[in-house]
Parts: C-alpha cells; structure tokens; sequence
C-alpha cells in the first residue's frame, strides 16, 4: 500500500454489522480512503450504503475485480473469505481477514498490534484479525505475563447475538418481540430460541467437547503472547445484542496480588474498576474501544492464582478497531495512525 497517497478500500460485507462498524471506525479515523469499494455476497447485493456522504451501490463480491484496490477487509461470513480473500491477496491488495476463516492457517500472519507486529510496509497478502475474545484475554494476559508469567488460563467466555452478525442481531430482536407478544419465536440462524435463555455452545460440539470457537480461541492465545501458554476455553451465547466477556482463571508462575494486578493493568491502558465495584458491563463499554476489567480477586484453587472480569464490544475493540489498526501498521510507520 503507498504510504502517500489516498488508498482503493474495498469493505466486504459492507451491509452487515462489522463491516458498517470497520466503515466508521475508517470515518473516524479519517483514514486515507480515496475511492471505497461496497461489496457483498449476492444476496445483498445491489443495496445502497452512505459513504461520507456519497450513496455507494454494494456489489457482488463473486463478480468483483480486485485489481488495483489497495486493502479489502473481510467481515461477516468466513465461507465468503475463503472464497475470496485469496483470490483479492493475488491481485495485489492487502486483505485483513476479521472472520475465522484465515486464522486457523499457521502460515497466515496473525496480527494484533501492541501484541504480534505486522509485516513491513508496504505489504501485500492475507492478514488474520483476532477474534474478538482472543484479543481482550491476550491483552490482559500479556501484561500478566510481564510482570509474574503465565502457566495457564481457564476462560469461561460468553458473545451476544452480534457473534452470528446484523442477522443475529435481527433475530434476537424478532424473538423477544414475539415472546412479548405470546407468539412462538423462530430460529434460524441460532440453533435454538435465544431470547430469554442462554445456548451453552456456539456451533457444534466435537467428540472431544469443544466447539470449533473454544479451540479458536485456545489456538489463538499462545499466537498473540508469542508462547505457549496452557488454555481451556468455554464459551456460550447470551441474550445480549452486543458485547463479549469472559471470567478468567489465572495461573501464575510468581506471587502477584489482586492490588499489584489492577495497577498494571490499568497502567496498560484498561479500565479498571475498582475493588469494590461489581462492573464494568457491557452496557458500560458499548460503542467505545474499550477493554473493561473488574472483579479482580485471588483464586485460592492454586498457589499463584488471580480470578477476574473482562468485558468489551465486540463490534468496536475486538472488530472494527482493530482491523482498522492493522490496516494503519501495514502502512509506513511515519504516516500510520493511532488509536
């Protein structure tokens, strides 16, 4: 990508949450986006978004041509990115892939700054973006590891309805409406009512008992942290539209108490609530790039062990920003933005 010029943007699945999301963070940041490119799969195809102003037709990504589009981004459904970003990566463009559908390639960067550099600028090829989750626990975890090591982390996670996209979103609203109203919900993209309950797994649950998500997320952990670290992950889906959590079990290799923990972290740039307080929400960090963190306390089960909260919006930190943030380290360090 030239680090002087206005860049060719593409944005597929510019009709669903995350990618309206990365569109905005771009307004926001005024990143250099000289001509935006809209593209979907093709049934959203042929829809108008607003670009600053401007009503953008979104086209087919299946009849796209990629060449001389500088950046694509990914969001929405992985299937659509294995399809494509490749195929966008050939034609000389620098794709960051916010769905799940590159990270599970060990020979495809995984790129989270702060934690994993990006490539040198200017860069062409596919970049994996964390999932969102990933990249909340192995923030906390990497300035644990700083200051006392980690040996090993137990993740009991929970994502709203924006996990499964505008789509979820949409039907967890549909199913409230019809509860409230004393009619029957329908489930079509969540495999059982969502409204009012909480679904103990997202996707199906293998011989070994995990979920494709759960080993995700174990995978991704060492990745971000640059070691390997031992991780158990559980996570559910809860009747909120948007938003990600997790309660983690910490295991450390040094005495580091709940007090010594909140100052570093806190000092790394997370909200920390204090040790009285039962936050932070969801509600507290919704819209914000924020990494909310509460509830820190000892876990007496092992010898060094520190019990705490996290919580964060997963369309914002754990999607959009930071996807937007790759895109501004693969450009030259001088003209790259910040958060």
């Amino acid at each position: 990508m030239s680090p002087n010029d206005g860049l060719t943007v593409a944005v597929v699945g510019a009709t669903d949450a995350l990618g309206a999301e990365i569109l905005a963070v771009l307004a926001e940041r005024r990143f250099p986006v000289r001509r935006l490119v809209a593209l979907a799969p093709a049934a959203a195809a042929g829809e108008r978004i607003d670009w600053q102003g401007d009503d953008v037709l979104v086209r087919d990504v299946a009849e796209a041509d990629f060449a001389g589009v500088d950046l694509v981004f990914f969001a929405g459904a992985g299937d659509v990115a294995r399809a494509h970003a490749q195929r966008a990566a050939r034609a000389g463009a620098a794709v960051i892939d916010t769905t799940d559908a590159s990270r599970a390639d060990p020979s495809t960067p995984l790129v989270a700054p702060g934690l994993s550099p990006a490539p040198a600028a200017p860069a062409a090829g596919v970049f994996a973006a964390p999932s969102g989750l990933a990249l909340q626990v192995a923030t906390v975890l990497a300035t644990l590891e700083a200051a006392a090591g980690v040996a090993r982390v137990t993740i009991a996670a929970w994502q709203g309805a924006a996990g499964e996209g505008r789509a979820g979103m949409d039907e967890l609203r549909d199913q409230t409406v019809a509860l409230l109203n004393f009619r029957d919900p329908k489930a079509q993209r969540f495999p059982r009512r969502l409204a009012f309950d909480v679904l103990p797994a997202i996707g199906a649950v293998g011989e070994d008992g995990l979920t494709a998500a759960e080993r995700d997320l174990a995978a991704q952990i060492p990745r971000l942290l640059g070691r390997a670290v031992r991780v158990d992950a559980s996570i559910v889906r809860l009747p909120v539209f948007v938003g990600e959590g997790a309660r983690l079990n910490v295991e450390l290799r040094a005495a580091f108490g709940p007090a010594d923990a909140r100052a570093a972290l806190a000092a790394a740039g997370l909200e920390v609530a204090d040790a009285a307080a039962p936050g932070p929400s969801a509600a507290d960090v919704a819209g914000r790039d924020a990494l909310g963190v509460g509830r820190v306390r000892r876990d007496g089960s092992v010898e060094h062990g520190l019990a705490l909260w996290l919580v964060a919006d997963d369309l914002r930190f754990g999607g959009a920003s930071v996807a937007v943030d790759i895109a501004e380290s693969l450009r030259a360090p001088s003209d790259a933005g910040a958060r």
